[in-house]
């Protein structure tokens, strides 16, 4: 059997940004965006198929939205662990990196 991974993204605002309130729902928007103009794959989904494009589930593209933080999770089956780190990168819109947030990725192999 092959192994399963969890891959976790963590994004965080900094506290005070003024920004926040548009700035997530725009990266959301954007991301979006991108979806229906077929520069990423897939809808981002809280879980993926081995093949990484068939969504199990029709979750909106973050799981939680607090104040400051946000979380992204996918399992992915078949993967090695830096195949899933690749698959992450490529899914993951730039404007993370515009908006003053810092984003951390892991992967864990699951049981």
């Amino acid at each position: 059997m092959m192994p399963k991974y969890r891959v976790t993204e963590v994004i965080k605002l900094p506290i005070g940004t003024p920004r926040f309130q548009e700035t997530i729902p725009a990266l959301v928007t954007a991301y979006q965006t991108n979806v229906d103009a077929g520069k990423v794959t897939r809808v981002p989904s809280t879980w993926v198929d081995a093949d990484g494009y068939r969504t199990t589930t029709t979750s909106s593209i973050w799981n939680r939205l607090d104040e400051y933080e946000t979380f992204k999770t996918f399992v992915l089956d078949n993967y090695t662990c830096l195949q899933a780190e690749y698959y992450y990168s490529i899914t993951s819109h730039p404007d993370h990196r515009d908006n003053n947030l810092t984003k951390t990725t892991t992967v864990t192999e699951e049981n």
